[in-house]
């Protein structure tokens, strides 16, 4: 292959232009983040059972939940929670189990379930997904709570209707609750009670979350998180039939106030009231894209939004974080990509520096199209891979390239000098190359949060390796096979870089053939005496 890569130039560089350029695609395709996707290992189970206790919750959705999973293969532990209107239950899956695989499981499992109660819900069974803020909107005033909280209402609304969002939360403000105070005449006069509310209004109010009754004679109270939220709406709850077959509605035998929940988590922005409204980034969602639908938001629309007395801040934005530490990383990069080209042209000819920088470039380019094929995202950790990968890279390239080099001093030319200079490298280069990718694969293996934080390094580090030794192999001896011994004009870029490179590789010279030679007779005749040096110095610096 070797042979073939060398006699056909257009496949050689064919091979480049297509790294390059799938690269390119792809790095306009992946998803740029600061972590990489976690893979939790959890699928959650949730059943709306409307106006249950938590008892009622614990033994009829809950426990055949658990008791339906226990001893599903695959599945490693089993939490349940109840809690008035819903059971939630975390499904631990064992390690190394395909998730989708199991998320199909515990569907069918839980499909098998007979003895749900008739007014529970279907059950929202999904794999649980770390979720990642991506922008806060502050809003604030000197206005009431209520005003406060419609808005952000409003806000969070506008948001979760565009379509790039999927998850935008409200916080610092307190619920909605709804105080029904029935007449105990009323009720008993048409033959009512006030469980038989309770059941109508959980039953005709979609997004009842709960209810807790505050005197069994006299106060219902509703916290209501959907649709259902002003005292009027819930006014037209039916809740019972009169003798005429009239229907009996819930402000005819009840006084409705709608208001705010007493809980104390009222948030304060300057002595002012406040309330946050958070953008999360779900799944393989792009923060960078989520950002600039909040921001297109604000620009066009908030003020629209906004009543008088409330003003807003954009609070926090994470695409101004992820742009920041990600441009630090590549800076990075770029900067020891540049140390390690000037590093060449000092000790190697330019021309083989020239083609070893580039194949160094290529490499980097075309690792962005496996990452794509792998799902490997563009964060913190994956360009850490790069960084680390810098200089180990480039030695299969200089290890190739001066080879050649050294067959055309020998008087070798063009194709003959490349082919000679390749293939008696080419097996401990592979070797090398080869090692070095067996230290990082067990690193792939590592299990837990711990193993895909830093498989997201090790998967970088393999992928630029292989794609090195292809362009070592492949390309560069196509590229070094052009190579003359003429002496360059004293004005060309080599003519002006060769008195310098000489200089150093006389100093090294020197250095090489005095005093590493020195201590090298010194270490070779005497290995017990630098073996006790080594020990001594080892057990002193404890």
């Amino acid at each position: 292959m070797i042979d073939s890569a060398l006699k056909n130039r257009v496949a050689s560089n064919l091979l480049m232009v297509f790294l390059v350029i799938a690269g390119l695609a792809s790095l306009a395709a992946l998803n740029v983040r600061i972590f990489p996707q976690i893979d939790t290992g959890q699928i959650n189970v949730t059943v709306p059972y409307p106006g249950a206790t938590p008892e009622d919750v614990e033994t009829s959705i809950v426990r055949p939940i658990e008791e339906r999973l226990e001893g599903l293969e695959g599945v490693d532990k089993i939490n349940g929670l109840a809690s008035s209107n819903v059971g939630v239950v975390f499904v631990d899956i064992a390690q190394g189990e395909d998730m989708s695989e199991m998320l199909d499981e515990v569907k069918n499992e839980i499909a098998r379930i007979t003895v749900f109660p008739q007014d529970a819900e279907a059950p929202q069974i999904s794999e649980i997904e770390p979720d990642e803020i991506v922008a806060q909107i502050l809003l604030y005033g000197d206005v009431s709570r209520s005003l406060l909280k419609q808005t952000a209402d409003r806000v969070r609304r506008d948001l979760a209707n565009k379509d790039e969002l999927s998850l935008v939360q409200i916080s610092g403000v307190p619920d909605y609750l709804i105080d029904i105070t029935v007449s105990e005449a009323e009720l008993r006069a048409r033959g009512l009670s006030l469980t038989a509310i309770s059941n109508a209004i959980s039953a005709q109010s979609l997004d009842l979350s709960g209810g807790e009754i505050e005197d069994d004679r006299q106060l219902l109270r509703v916290r209501a998180m959907g649709e259902r939220r002003s005292g009027e709406e819930f006014a037209n709850i039916v809740v019972g039939t009169g003798q005429n077959g009239t229907p009996i509605y819930l402000g005819d035998v009840a006084t409705i106030s709608d208001g705010l929940s007493d809980d104390p988590i009222d948030a304060i922005y300057n002595g002012q009231s406040a309330a946050m409204v958070t953008v999360f980034r779900v799944g393989n969602e792009k923060t960078i894209a989520n950002s600039q639908v909040v921001q297109e938001y604000l620009k066009d629309d908030i003020e629209n939004v906004l009543p008088a007395g409330v003003s807003y801040e954009f609070w926090r934005d994470e695409a101004v974080n992820l742009s920041e530490r990600i441009d630090l990383l590549v800076r990075n990069a770029l900067m020891g990509l540049a140390l390690v080209t000037v590093l060449l042209l000092l000790f190697l000819d330019i021309r083989i520096a020239f083609w070893v920088a580039i194949g160094v470039g290529v490499s980097f380019v075309g690792a962005f199209f496996p990452m794509l094929l792998f799902g490997i995202t563009l964060n913190q950790l994956s360009l850490f891979g790069f960084i680390l990968a810098i200089g180990i890279i480039v030695d299969d390239a200089i290890v190739v390239g001066e080879n050649i080099h050294a067959n055309f001093r020998k008087g070798k030319r063009g194709l003959e000098a490349a082919h000679l200079g390749v293939t008696r490298v080419a097996r401990p280069v592979m070797f090398s190359v080869s090692t070095t990718i067996a230290a990082f694969v067990p690193i792939l293996m590592v299990p837990g949060l711990f193993g895909q934080f830093l498989g997201q390094v090790s998967a970088v580090v393999i992928i630029l390796l292989v794609l090195s030794l292809i362009e070592s192999f492949f390309v560069l001896p196509r590229h070094l096979s052009h190579l003359s011994d003429k002496e360059p004009k004293w004005y060309s870029p080599r003519g002006l870089a060769e008195p310098v490179r000489a200089r150093v590789a006389h100093r090294l010279r020197q250095f090489s053939e005095g005093p590493f030679r020195s201590a090298m007779d010194f270490v070779v005749v005497r290995p017990v005496m630098v073996a006790m040096i080594g020990l001594g110095i080892f057990f002193a610096a404890q």
